[in-house]
């Protein structure tokens, strides 16, 4: 971005905060990456070629044969998506998963059965199962990556049928909570299921289109998620008039602000905006982690920042599930202080996302490296589990594996990956009782 771009901003919050001179300290954040990388793939290099025994093969199949998935599969599904979609319901009208709750809120024709969810401080003890209803919420994207391998070896008309309809309630899930993740995440999965097919020039070249393309979802979420919106607790709801001016408006509104006068090799004028730099313009403004890295370590460095090793220990915690304890404190890293910190916000009401590598140089210094190795180990494990294409281990890893690529902190990144696997497990279950009780006769 340094060398194309110039180094370039979110305007909106960088453009009222202070700015420094990036050229000084531009190598030593490349090579603080550089590192990072380096050891992260020499650790997955030797852990990927841990031996495994025929016992623990087993084990990462439990058993179940690609003919028992499919002999089970109408079963097995039906099952899974009444569980899903109760669980979706709940997550939906309690406001659990919306990015703007407010256009449920703010509806006044919504039936009076769904103010029950609204008034969730009278029923605190269902809150204290959240996690557990979102765990089974996260099924339906390990099953979407069970039927895609399971075709990607063995195509099947039935299996294809079940793919899609499961991609679809994906998809229609990810638009009605308005969430740009949860929308695009499933074509995600997808590409990695059938990366090898996708490796050759024409594959290549209809990804980048198809990924560049797809940036123009970001904007046009944004807006029809804000339909309705409140700015304060107490406000009166108000409603956008002009759906279709905003969403003009809001192709057309500029994020980008450029802070210094480095020549770039495009020599592209960010800053006037427009539809067609809208991709451009995102990937600058929401995806750009290089900028957010080099404050990290100028703010580490310039200001003594101390080292934090308690700042992972939150992980630990979070495991207690709140059912168990109530009065378990809520895991926060506090990142809308730090964006204060750092110089990207003036009020503390916007997270900051640091990913990986500059959380972790921030919080113990030279010893990020640490994570470089724990992140090598896990995907070079997850290589040596997976290499017999068994469906529930390798969708369990798939999906856990692109969660942790995408988050933003490890601050309490085991918590997380402890719901998935209560979710991988509700469906080993499921899987090895109708193997058992042999049901299938009763859908053919």
């Amino acid at each position: 971005m340094f060398v194309l771009f110039g180094i370039t901003h979110p305007s909106q919050l960088y453009g009222i905060t202070n700015k420094f001179i990036y050229s000084d300290i531009f190598l030593n954040v490349i090579f603080l990456i550089f590192m990072f990388d380096v050891t992260l793939y020499i650790s997955y290099f030797l852990s990927s070629r841990i031996g495994i025994s025929p016992k623990l093969v087993f084990l990462t199949n439990f058993g179940i044969s690609y003919d028992d998935f499919y002999d089970n599969s109408l079963i097995f599904i039906i099952i899974l998506g009444l569980l899903v979609m109760v669980s979706d319901i709940y997550l939906i009208f309690s406001t659990k998963v919306f990015m703007n709750a407010n256009i449920l809120i703010c509806n006044e024709n919504l039936p009076k059965i769904f103010k029950f969810f609204f008034e969730k401080e009278k029923y605190r003890y269902i809150s204290n199962f959240d996690q557990i209803i979102k765990s089974i919420s996260i099924v339906k994207y390990i099953l979407l990556a069970i039927l895609g391998k399971f075709i990607s070896l063995k195509p099947s008309k039935r299996m294809k049928f079940l793919f899609y309809i499961v991609l679809t309630y994906c998809l229609i899930y990810g638009i009605i909570i308005g969430s740009r993740f949860q929308i695009i995440f499933p074509f995600v999965i997808i590409v990695f299921i059938y990366f090898e097919k996708i490796i050759s020039l024409k594959g290549i070249i209809y990804t980048f289109i198809l990924s560049y393309l797809g940036l123009y979802i970001f904007p046009l979420v944004g807006t029809l998620r804000n339909i309705s919106y409140k700015r304060l607790q107490a406000d009166e709801c108000n409603k956008i008039e002009n759906v279709t001016q905003s969403i003009i408006n809001n192709y057309n509104y500029n994020n980008v602000f450029k802070v210094t006068d480095n020549q770039a090799i495009f020599d592209i004028d960010l800053t006037k905006g427009g539809f067609w730099y809208k991709p451009i313009e995102i990937i600058l403004s929401r995806i750009n982690y290089f900028d957010i890295t080099m404050k990290s370590y100028y703010y580490k460095l310039s200001k003594n920042f101390s080292n934090n090793a308690n700042f992972y220990f939150d992980n630990l915690v979070g495991l207690i599930p709140r059912a168990i304890y109530p009065e378990k404190k809520i895991i926060s890293s506090h990142s809308d202080q730090l964006a204060i910190e750092l110089g990207v916000s003036k009020v503390a009401n916007n997270a900051v996302g640091l990913r990986p590598i500059a959380e972790s140089f921030l919080y113990i210094g030279n010893y990020y490296l640490l994570i470089a190795i724990i992140l090598g180990i896990f995907f070079g494990l997850s290589k040596t589990l997976t290499k017999n294409n068994n469906l529930f281990t390798y969708s369990f890893f798939v999906y856990v594996g692109l969660i942790i690529l995408k988050r933003d902190s490890f601050h309490a990144v085991i918590p997380g990956i402890s719901h998935e696997t209560f979710a991988y497990l509700i469906m080993l279950l499921l899987m090895l009782i109708l193997k058992k009780l042999k049901l299938n006769y009763l859908i053919k």
